[in-house]
């Protein structure tokens, strides 16, 4: 059954949909994450659509420590001059919207290109809360230690 009413950003009593929690879920067509927020002291589940408007974000001050160590790394990888925190966090959702989630790591890659070897770029999620963690670089081999079926060996 399809859903006639808008379902992103829906909040959901957290006992029924506990089990949810930092997965993704397929309802009415499209792909949504399950995450927790707080409304006036209570916990709720969110659902974030996979490409919506409400792109996922670091928690606290992540961004920031995570732009600082693979920022440069990214941006050279991407073959471009000049890069910021707005960029990073923009880039970092293109992945989630069109790259592909690997269970065992959590989170999601897509190719990239990069001088030398196949680069990666690597987003990973909180499974609680379905914030980022992580934006790097990595290589097709650094990932197929991690996840050696994600490449079908």
């Amino acid at each position: 059954m399809t859903p006639s009413y808008p379902i992103e950003g829906l909040l959901l009593p957290l006992p029924l949909y506990l089990k949810y929690v930092g997965k993704w879920v397929y309802w009415g067509g499209k792909w949504f994450f399950v995450q927790t927020t707080r409304v006036g002291g209570k916990l709720f589940v969110r659902l974030v659509e996979k490409g919506g408007a409400n792109f996922l974000k670091f928690g606290g001050d992540e961004a920031v420590v995570h732009f600082g160590k693979h920022g440069k790394s990214v941006m050279d990888a991407l073959g471009k001059t000049s890069y910021n925190l707005k960029n990073y966090v923009d880039d970092a959702n293109f992945i989630i919207k069109n790259g592909t989630f690997v269970p065992e790591l959590n989170g999601y890659v897509r190719l990239i290109g990069g001088q030398g070897s196949a680069k990666f770029g690597f987003v990973g999620l909180n499974r609680a809360t379905g914030n980022i963690t992580t934006f790097h670089i990595k290589t097709a081999q650094e990932l197929a230690k991690k996840a050696p079926n994600m490449f079908g060996y």
